[in-house]
């Protein structure tokens, strides 16, 4: 299975077009693959490689969109039966922290959460690894939800022509009481996402007395 990718394409059942029977029809303009196996949710195509094309440039990463599926076949706009294509289906990586309490130390020993006072999100910073997508979205209650995305295309200031895997810290502001916001980091894109880990910025008030 030929790959030039320094990432690992994200989807289940995945296939490269290597190894899919393709055939371009140019009177609709549609390249129909034929898959070995039935599909049973919906499928993406992702660029492997970038291809220059005469009449454009696919670029590596770039999902393509799939006009129609049934069964065991796919078409897709343009010819594209040239172009080094995954296949596979898409999928969501979802991950939601719990409540986070100032801990304190117990009379018996031990460490108990510390429950009696208002512990005020600030904001939140988690480091990630070798990433290409994933976005952060705050929830409060009662409130709307705050989105903030980290993308392979995008960094700082500077727009990338291709997708790169890159590291840094991942910092959002929520405007929150701990128990009162959820805090999800979400992927449904075909790059990996790494979390280090992750640490917050808060202020916590206790009987007139904040710290």
């Amino acid at each position: 299975m030929p790959s030039n990718d320094d990432f690992l394409t994200h989807l289940d059942r995945k296939l490269h077009s290597d190894d899919v029977e393709a055939s371009y029809d140019p009177q609709t303009n549609l390249t129909t693959f034929t898959l070995p196996y039935r599909t049973a949710r919906p499928m993406w195509a992702v660029v492997g490689e970038t291809t220059v094309l005469s009449t454009r440039t696919y670029t590596r990463g770039q999902r393509i969109p799939i006009v129609y599926q049934d069964n065991y076949t796919i078409e897709v706009q343009g010819n594209v039966s040239d172009v080094p294509l995954w296949f596979g289906e898409g999928y969501s990586q979802v991950v939601t922290p719990s409540t986070q309490y100032l801990r304190k130390q117990s009379q018996g020993g031990g460490v108990v959460a510390e429950t009696s006072g208002r512990l005020q999100y600030r904001r939140w910073n988690v480091i990630y690894k070798d990433s290409g997508y994933f976005r952060s979205e705050v929830i409060p209650r009662y409130r709307l939800t705050y989105t903030k995305v980290m993308n392979c295309y995008t960094v700082g200031e500077t727009e990338l022509g291709e997708p790169q895997m890159v590291s840094g810290v991942h910092s959002f502001l929520v405007p929150a009481k701990n128990d009162e916001v959820t805090i999800s980091f979400i992927n449904d894109s075909p790059f990996p996402s790494t979390f280090v880990s992750a640490s917050f910025d808060a202020e916590f008030s206790k009987k007139g007395r904040t710290v």
